[in-house]
């Protein structure tokens, strides 16, 4: 039988669409992924998708839209798991499913709909979708994941990088910055994004960098397995918002959740404003306006969340710096949370809480593509 998956940006295409072509294929599909454009994406996507993946075939964003102007093969299951829903529905197939998302208007071509959390249930709730069409699914992000015991003495701080190159090395030099005025009983493991070292040539540019870090007790891992283990022992992890957080939320890890606002340009969003992104510097500089108007808006009082533990709460487990982030001030508040051990064991235990009374109510894919 065949199955077709739309997908598109780093957390989507590693994080669902990738475990869901192992479980698929052991159940004896075949599977084609579709990338669709995105404000999210690297262009590094289909490089990922082939190498961790069970797809029979990926189609890059531009041969997707070729290939949804033209007749098409017909699809016994058809997955959205990422992106604009309206791509998934030009697929000819008679059972399509949308993981996360879906709109009252597009609803008519969806059989059911998948939802990984909380926050995906308020959601399609709240935009009018039938209860009785929403199915509680296990995260297909953590499928690789192994919960162990929280320990407050680790003395391991991890740094999220981000899966973009902008974000990569924007990032690596405030962190960098921020160890240096940090007491010198921590270690510290940068998490690299497989989206980032896909480039021949990023090695080269990190030790170029790291000669002026001689001495830091500093780590940095690229190994996808050995990374969820290692995030496991972490006594908090700094990350921008991403499936990251979502990780170690499942994982019971406090974090500090970070928006740097001082390169606002290099913000992705969704909607109109984030396809501004493609039309170059003169489209970005207009953004910026509309990204540091929204923060005002709605960050910065907390209307919303941008740390997926919180969003699925709909509360503030994590904490959130959202700010023209100085190594100063991250390191202020680095100190405040990392010297405060009751304070990470109680984020810990609620982040457990909140994601176990999901686990308790859900369905894995496994046993929902079984059933139908």
């Amino acid at each position: 039988m065949k199955v077709g998956i739309v997908s598109n940006s780093p957390g989507e295409v590693l994080g669902w669409a990738v475990p869901a072509s192992s479980i698929l294929k052991k159940l004896g599909f075949t599977i084609d992924l579709y990338l669709t454009p995105c404000m999210f994406a690297t262009n590094k996507e289909y490089e990922v998708a082939l190498q961790h993946g069970h797809f029979d075939k990926i189609y890059k964003p531009k041969q997707t839209l070729f290939e949804i102007l033209l007749p098409q093969k017909r699809y016994d299951l058809f997955f959205h798991m990422g992106g604009d829903i309206w791509y998934s529905t030009k697929f000819k197939t008679s059972k399509l499913y949308s993981y996360g998302w879906g709109t009252k208007r597009l609803d008519k071509f969806f059989c059911l709909y998948l939802v990984p959390n909380q926050y995906y249930y308020r959601k399609l709730t709240e935009r009018g979708i039938p209860s009785s069409k929403i199915v509680k699914i296990k995260d297909l992000a953590f499928e690789k994941l192994k919960r162990k015991q929280y320990d407050p003495n680790s003395k391991l701080i991890g740094f999220m990088l981000g899966s973009r190159e902008v974000e990569f090395w924007n990032l690596l030099e405030i962190y960098l910055q921020t160890i240096a005025l940090m007491p010198k009983d921590y270690e510290y493991i940068f998490f690299v994004s497989p989206f980032i070292y896909q480039d021949d040539s990023f090695e080269q540019k990190l030790q170029g960098i790291m000669k002026m870090y001689e001495g830091y007790r500093v780590k940095f891992l690229v190994n996808e397995v050995e990374k969820y283990e290692v995030m496991s022992k972490l006594r908090l992890m700094v990350t921008i918002p991403g499936t990251k957080t979502n990780e170690a939320g499942f994982l019971g890890i406090p974090q500090l959740v970070i928006l740097p606002l001082q390169k606002p340009e290099h913000i992705p969003v969704w909607g109109i404003v984030g396809w501004l992104d493609f039309l170059g510097s003169f489209g970005k500089k207009i953004k910026s306006y509309f990204v540091i108007k929204y923060a005002e808006k709605n960050l910065l009082n907390k209307k919303r969340y941008i740390a997926m533990p919180n969003m699925v709460s709909n509360s503030e487990i994590v904490p959130e710096m959202i700010d023209k982030i100085t190594p100063e001030k991250l390191c202020q508040v680095l100190l405040s949370m990392v010297e405060n051990s009751e304070l990470l064991s109680r984020i810990s235990n609620d982040l457990v809480r909140v994601y176990d009374e999901w686990e308790y109510e859900a369905i894995s894919f496994h046993d929902f593509v079984r059933r139908i």
